[in-house]
């Protein structure tokens, strides 16, 4: 019995310690979650968005324009609804010629919260 009582102690600081770190994981997928549903909920600010402006060569899509114009900190589906917001646009649709705004620096400078 003596030994029970002694692991005691030391259970309950490991499980003491898992649920710091779940904690902590939840937050963090918590923060991103936030920023995803900004982003795709058009939840940003647009008149703050740093942009650059491209023009669209043949065989182009929204997708790759978007992966040729990376941000870091966003994913490549993120930056696609981002693109079509900044350039109003209904349909992922786009025409050789065709000039864009694009977003350009981190996700943390590009997306500001309502």
């Amino acid at each position: 019995m003596g030994q029970a009582h002694a692991s005691a102690p030391h259970t309950s600081a490991l499980r003491r310690q898992r649920l710091s770190t779940s904690e902590a994981m939840i937050a963090v997928a918590g923060c991103g979650l936030l920023v995803a549903c900004a982003l795709l909920s058009g939840g940003h600010d647009l008149g703050r968005v740093s942009t650059s402006t491209v023009t669209v060569k043949a065989g182009e899509t929204l997708w790759s324009v978007a992966q040729s114009h990376p941000v870091r900190g966003l994913e490549t589906a993120q930056a696609v609804e981002l693109i079509a917001d900044l350039n109003d646009l209904d349909a992922d649709v786009i025409q050789a010629g065709q000039t864009l705004r694009v977003p350009s620096g981190d996700a943390a400078d590009t997306v500001a919260m309502r």
